[in-house]
C-alpha cells in the first residue's frame, strides 16, 4: 500500500488543512483543520475527499437564520468574543490575513487546546473556559509578546496597555534618545520611523512626552 497522500495546507471548501491529527479511528488517516468560521477540527482522507466542505456550519446556515452557529451567534451576528477567538486563529494560520506577519510569520501559534478542544470540550468552550467572555474595550493580549496564545500568557487588556507591551517597548534609552535627536533636526516623523526601525506611532509617543 502507497504512503497516503499528505494534505497539509490543501483546502476543501471552508476547510484549510494544518497538519496530520494524532486522532486514531481504526486505520483511517485523521487531519486537523480549521475552518473559515473560526472552529477547529478533525476529519478523515476519505470524507474530506468525498465532498466535506465545512465544520457544519455551512449546514447550519442553510437552515435559516435561528440556527445558532457553535452558539455563539446574537440573532445573526457573532458575539464579541467569538470574534475575538476567530481572529486570534486566522491571524496565526491564514497567510492572507492582514497582520499574519506578524505572528504565524514570525511562529506564533495558538495552543492545542484552543485549537483543538480538550477533555471533550471544543477549542473555543476551552478558551472561554480559560479567558472568560471578552469585556467591553478590552482585547486579547499576550504578556510576552514573542510567547503564544496560551493559557498563562494572555490577558484581556487595553489598547493602551497592548502599546507597551509591543516589540516597540524593546528599544534602548538610547534609541529614544536618537529619535529626540533626530526630530530637534527637523526630520519628519515619518522619516523617523523609517530611519530607526520603529513604529511611527511609537515616534510619536517619544517625541511628544519629551516635548
Amino acid at each position: 500500500m502507497g504512503k497516503a497522500k499528505d494534505l497539509t495546507g490543501e483546502r476543501f471548501g471552508r476547510l484549510l488543512i494544518i497538519g496530520k491529527s494524532s486522532h486514531k479511528d481504526g486505520k483511517n488517516t485523521h487531519w486537523d483543520y480549521v475552518c473559515d468560521c473560526g472552529i477547529a477540527g478533525h476529519s478523515y482522507t476519505s470524507r474530506l475527499t468525498s465532498g466535506q466542505k465545512s465544520c457544519g456550519c455551512h449546514t447550519k446556515e442553510a437552515i435559516g437564520p435561528r440556527s445558532i452557529t457553535h452558539g455563539q451567534t446574537v440573532g445573526w451576528k457573532w458575539t464579541a468574543t467569538y470574534r475575538c477567538y476567530r481572529a486570534m486563529i486566522a491571524r496565526c494560520i491564514y497567510p492572507s490575513q492582514v497582520f499574519y506577519e506578524r505572528y504565524g510569520g514570525r511562529g506564533i501559534r495558538v495552543c492545542d487546546r484552543w485549537m483543538h478542544g480538550e477533555d471533550g470540550m471544543s477549542g473555543y468552550e476551552c478558551f472561554v473556559a480559560d479567558m472568560g467572555e471578552k469585556p467591553r474595550g478590552l482585547t486579547i493580549d499576550r504578556k510576552d509578546n514573542d510567547g503564544h496564545y496560551e493559557p498563562g500568557n494572555c490577558r484581556w487588556a487595553t489598547q493602551a496597555e497592548q502599546m507597551l507591551n509591543t516589540s516597540a517597548t524593546k528599544f534602548t534609552h538610547e534609541d529614544r534618545s536618537n529619535v529626540i535627536d533626530l526630530c530637534r533636526s527637523g526630520m519628519s516623523r515619518s522619516a523617523i520611523s523609517r530611519a530607526v526601525g520603529m513604529s511611527r506611532t511609537y515616534v510619536c509617543q517619544i517625541i511628544d512626552k519629551a516635548a
